[in-house]
């Protein structure tokens, strides 16, 4: 399989990434909250939202068009002053970004070389974990890379 396939991933991270910190909102978070990539043990000790592929599958053998399922995960410390407050609005940005009519032509925008056909399969979860709320947007992309 040629290399396009095989990084779709990595591509609809960084690109999941790029509108983040191209949002109108990311200037209120971004000295607080760093955006990442992948699974990264560095996120899980400071405030972050981590974009990461969870799993992917080829829709149809050998076209090189995934489904991508991806996963935004906001990390809040619970120490910080106005954490919860903070937290739930970030969230609630970050449900509505990916959330937007748009998102296909917007990720189709990034620097990244795909080709998104839908996004669909939207879910949430919140929860606390180790000293941090950790709230998730997941949805499922339908892309190639090339």
């Amino acid at each position: 399989m040629a290399s396009p396939y095989n990084n779709v991933d990595s591509k609809l991270e960084l690109a999941i990434k790029e509108v983040i910190e191209e949002s109108s909102f990311w200037s209120t978070y971004s000295a607080d909250y760093d955006a990442l990539t992948g699974i990264n043990d560095g996120a899980y000790e400071k405030n972050g939202i981590v974009c990461f592929a969870e799993s992917a599958e080829e829709r149809l053998v050998g076209t090189g068009l995934w489904s991508v399922r991806m996963v935004v995960e906001i990390r809040s410390n619970v120490d910080a002053t106005s954490s919860a407050a903070t937290h739930r609005t970030l969230l609630a940005n970050i449900r509505d970004l990916f959330m937007d009519d748009g998102i296909t032509t917007t990720l189709d925008a990034t620097d990244q070389t795909i080709r998104t056909s839908g996004v669909f399969g939207y879910r949430f979860t919140q929860g606390v974990e180790d000293r941090f709320l950790v709230g998730t947007v997941s949805f499922d992309v339908v892309a190639s890379a090339f």
